[in-house]
């Protein structure tokens, strides 16, 4: 009886804190402090089932947006669940640059601009027949008929003056890719974040992606990679 009731009382405490926590995260007042564009140093790193740590790419600079739109949202090149064209809304949708072999840019619509800003994502060899999720380099993107897609938008769903929480992804199926373009089998993943934590004026937070066999996969070296940002805002124009 004793273990009944105590079970009892501490699943109040726990829906009473997610209930507090739910309307926290429709609490505005900390939105306008967030928003904005942030320079990312981004480390990604590989953990094998075992516990061994391999760093797979050397520090790398991306750009990191965080908007409002209704909610508060985080929108990376290569973090967050794969866009699907047909089923996802376009609003928001970066779009990279992917004539063939050309290396990923956010900007797909100027021509003659300046040389794109790296964004970690690797040179894919596409086709307008192509029509797939990738996983290269511990990111994410979406193909289809030849258009490279950045991830969706996270949703943050609690916010403070010093915290951004975010909603974790939902589980999806990936043709991993090597860096020579090789088909190494398909997975089952999901992406799990951190907290965005402000220090003064440097942000960090990790985002980790999952990975699990799907079906008759012949890739058998699973784990999960590991991204490490650290951010700084940019100034406003």
């Amino acid at each position: 009886m004793k273990k009944i009731l105590f079970f009892f009382a501490f699943s109040v405490i726990v829906l009473t804190f997610a209930a507090c926590g739910g309307k926290d995260g429709l609490n505005d007042a900390y939105w306008a402090n967030w928003e904005g564009e942030y320079e990312a140093t981004e480390i990604v790193e590989l953990i094998s089932v075992d516990g061994e740590t391999t760093e797979i790419s050397p520090a790398r600079t991306t750009t990191i947006t965080i908007f409002r739109d209704n909610y508060l949202y985080v929108q990376s090149y290569g973090i967050g669940d794969p866009f699907m064209p047909g089923v996802d809304p376009e609003d928001h949708t970066v779009r990279l640059r992917t004539p063939k072999r050309m290396p990923a840019d956010d900007d797909p619509e100027e021509e003659g601009d300046e040389e794109p800003e790296p964004t970690g994502i690797e040179e894919i060899e596409v086709s307008e027949q192509t029509n797939r999720i990738v996983l290269i380099n511990g990111g994410v993107v979406s193909i289809y008929a030849g258009v490279v897609y950045a991830p969706k938008a996270i949703q943050a769903v609690a916010v403070t003056e010093t915290e951004l929480f975010l909603l974790p992804g939902q589980p999806f199926e990936v043709t991993l890719m090597s860096e020579d373009n090789i088909d190494l089998g398909t997975v089952t993943c999901n992406w799990t974040y951190s907290p965005i934590r402000k220090e003064g004026d440097t942000y960090t937070w990790e985002a980790e992606l999952h990975q699990s066999p799907y079906q008759s996969s012949s890739y058998t070296v699973f784990g999960t990679f590991r991204h490490t940002l650290t951010m700084t805002k940019k100034s406003a124009q």
